[in-house]
């Protein structure tokens, strides 16, 4: 068996995910992820003198349930953090550093990313956990975001970034856009920036990395910015049924379900042509059986309003199988 191709940084972590994209990589080539990458978010501001204001609490879970769907979509366990085990839970457990003036949300991934490594096999699940690391751990990541919240670029262009990072990030979209797991971790990292930024004072400092992104004032024009424009999304998890409307739809029907993780409601437009006769009888255990069921979903956005839904596919859970 061929040495581990090991992952100290960025440039090895690219160079693996070409390879697998361009068919160069062996079929026993394993991966381990050597003191790299960690997921770091740093608060500075008057109120982080020695401790967290309680603003600041729902971002940093927020923070927490990013990193622990992370590790559970890598393992195949679809972003349900409830099927973790405790010792996946405090391998995944945020560490919280308090300096002088500024609080760092921090957790070391190379651990859970080498554990998933060991329970999944095939560029599919590989490609996924390679995924997860270039999403948490590439320095720029939070500024990509900040720049197409006040731009109307999408996730990957950054200013006065160079050829290769420009590149990197254009990488990183291709394969969210391959891949529903990778796609949801994306989401995620919006998500959390998102939670961050609208709880920051004025004089606050958000950096990722190690590096400023913005102040409070600034994220004030930012997320007004966004509140305004409709932007695209796509989420796979657990739902549950909680009504089905057949209703107002020429081909179809709509329904509202419930994401067990998030909580999040959403109403789904389910067209009739999508759904298999294996579909309709998931959809059937749902709504009869109350079988929570996996679905991947496109959606469009409006700041925090879903504005529009539509079902892509739809499975029974392992709970719900017989």
């Amino acid at each position: 068996m061929a040495e581990p191709f090991e992952i100290r940084n960025a440039d090895d972590l690219f160079h693996a995910i070409q390879m697998i994209e361009l068919r160069d990589w062996p079929e026993d080539q394993a991966v381990l992820f050597n003191g790299w990458p960690t997921f770091e978010i740093t608060l500075q501001g008057k109120d982080f003198a020695g401790g967290i204001p309680t603003r600041m609490m729902p971002a940093l879970l927020e923070f927490q349930h990013t990193v622990r769907r992370a590790y559970a979509r890598s393992v195949g366990k679809s972003g349900h953090v409830k099927r973790l085990t405790s010792e996946e839970r405090k391998q995944s457990e945020l560490i919280v550093r308090l300096g002088s003036g500024s609080t760092t949300f921090w957790s070391p991934l190379d651990w859970f990313l080498n554990n998933a490594l060991t329970r999944r096999s095939g560029e599919q699940a590989a490609i996924v956990i390679l995924g997860v690391a270039a999403i948490v751990g590439i320095e720029n990541i939070g500024e990509a975001y900040i720049e197409s919240l006040t731009t109307d670029r999408q996730f990957e262009l950054v200013q006065g970034l160079s050829e290769e990072e420009t590149k990197r990030f254009r990488m990183i979209v291709d394969l969210a856009e391959k891949h529903a797991d990778i796609a949801a971790n994306l989401t995620d990292m919006r998500r959390t920036l998102d939670e961050v930024l609208r709880r920051l004072d004025d004089d606050d400092r958000l950096l990722v990395h190690g590096k400023e992104i913005a102040t409070g004032r600034e994220a004030k024009k930012i997320l007004r910015a966004k509140r305004g424009r409709i932007e695209p999304d796509r989420v796979k998890s657990v739902f549950e049924i909680l009504t089905v409307d057949s209703r107002g739809l020429e081909d179809g029907f709509r329904v509202r379900i419930r994401n067990v993780e998030t909580e999040e409601e959403l109403l789904v437009d389910v067209p009739e042509y999508r759904l298999s006769l294996a579909d309709r009888e998931a959809f059937k255990a749902g709504q009869w059986d109350g079988v929570p069921l996996q679905m991947e979903i496109e959606l469009q956005r409006r700041g925090d309003t879903v504005v529009w839904a539509e079902l892509l596919s739809v499975e029974r859970t392992d709970a719900g199988e017989s």
